[in-house]
């Protein structure tokens, strides 16, 4: 092809293109590299436990890098349909193909989810052989493992794809802020929940106070936008109902939460939790657009 044969002039040397290039390179290279200094710390930690841990650890990690294929694959696809439209001026293209690319990623990630929590015990029996304590050991580990990861699936698919959404635009900072995140959080969680009951409750008032910032970050948004959309005339009755459902609903919601914990296993009560605050949160999107 015409457009791929190299000329002379091709392989002079432009500061202005090297600079460029460097710019966007280089947060890529310190993004990837923390993120993988944070996995040679956390297999660091891993390798301090059992040998059967060590190996249900290992197998499920080998399932979960074929997992995230398609992740990765839909993270290089957006990168590069954002920066072609970017560069032809069509904005508009980049918010379509955002939201058909999520509509992809979350439906694809949900049902590799739903096939690893029925199935996965059997497709990681192919990576544990049977026989001894210790593969039953490694296998039960293997199991819960995997249930935990495949819950948090979807999570993975929207961040692979925002990130290299991003990425296309042209602002490779961002993404490594997401990178450095990570590491703090996988580090950060993995040597800190070890250390016992008073880890265990600093780490559970920390989450319960970024919660209650958060929802009260969330009302005082919503009871402004709810004021500003409702007529004069009603104000008052739709705020009277709105404060009424919202001092009623947390004990209610506290018991039912109880009782569902009593139910049912933690992690189930806490993905569906999470999985409802996200829908709420899509919900409510339409209520803020105007911020």
């Amino acid at each position: 092809m015409e457009a791929l044969r190299l000329e002379r002039e091709d392989w002079a040397f432009d500061g202005a293109l090297w600079g460029l290039l460097m710019k966007l390179g280089l947060p890529m290279a310190l993004q990837n590299t923390i993120i993988a200094v944070g996995g040679m710390i956390i297999q660091t930690i891993v390798n301090g436990f059992s040998v059967a841990f060590i190996a249900g650890y290992t197998a499920t990690n080998k399932l979960y890098g074929v997992l995230e294929i398609a992740a990765t694959s839909y993270g290089y696809a957006m990168t590069t349909y954002a920066g072609q439209n970017l560069g032809a001026g069509k904005l508009e293209r980049i918010s379509q193909g955002m939201r058909a690319g999520l509509a992809i990623a979350l439906a694809t990630s949900a049902a590799i989810a739903a096939v690893m929590l029925g199935g996965g015990q059997w497709v990681l029996s192919w990576f544990i052989p049977a026989g001894t304590t210790q593969s039953g050991e490694a296998l039960e580990v293997a199991v819960r493992y995997l249930s935990l990861m495949s819950v948090c699936l979807p999570v993975l698919y929207v961040l692979h794809l925002t990130r290299s959404c991003i990425q296309g635009l042209g602002n490779t900072l961002l993404p490594m802020v997401s990178g450095i995140s990570e590491f703090v959080m996988r580090t950060g969680g993995a040597l800190l929940l070890p250390v016992g009951a008073m880890g265990q409750y600093g780490a559970l008032v920390l989450v319960f106070c970024v919660g209650q910032a958060m929802a009260c970050t969330f009302s005082i948004f919503a009871v402004s936008a709810i004021q500003q959309r409702t007529p004069e005339h009603m104000t008052g009755k739709v705020m009277a109902c709105v404060s009424t459902i919202s001092m009623c609903a947390p004990p209610l919601g506290q018991m039912l939460y109880g009782l569902w914990f009593d139910a049912s296993p933690g992690w189930v009560v806490l993905s569906a939790s999470g999985a409802a605050i996200f829908a709420l949160g899509v919900c409510s999107r339409k209520l803020f657009e105007k911020w």
